[in-house]
């Protein structure tokens, strides 16, 4: 995949999982943060997501305060799992809204 390419598939769904962040900080003690392709979800216990674009690899990288490092790659369809055993076959947005919401409530 072209680097034009990737930023147009990557940099709508940082933006997708900001808006969603943001909506849970009208719920919950959570901090949402996106800046230079890099989103930090500070949650209430002080722990903290960071999910970021990998350019070099073309991948959207995750690291969960939960469950560990996942990556994630466009597969025509979605962001799908590379390496991200708690995702088990959920594409990005699944995986981070279905953890995220688990540890809130």
């Amino acid at each position: 995949m072209e680097e034009n390419e990737y930023h147009q598939k990557a940099d709508p769904k940082m933006h997708e999982l900001l808006e969603f962040c943001e909506e849970l900080e009208e719920q919950y003690d959570v901090e949402a943060e996106l800046e230079e392709g890099v989103l930090n979800l500070k949650m209430p216990d002080g722990r903290q997501y960071v999910i970021n674009k990998h350019t070099p690899s073309r991948q959207i990288w995750v690291s969960s305060p939960y469950s560990g490092a996942g990556y994630f790659e466009w597969n025509g369809a979605n962001w799908a799992p590379k390496r991200a055993a708690a995702a088990q076959g959920k594409d990005l947005s699944s995986f981070i809204k279905e953890e995220v919401k688990k540890h809130l409530d």
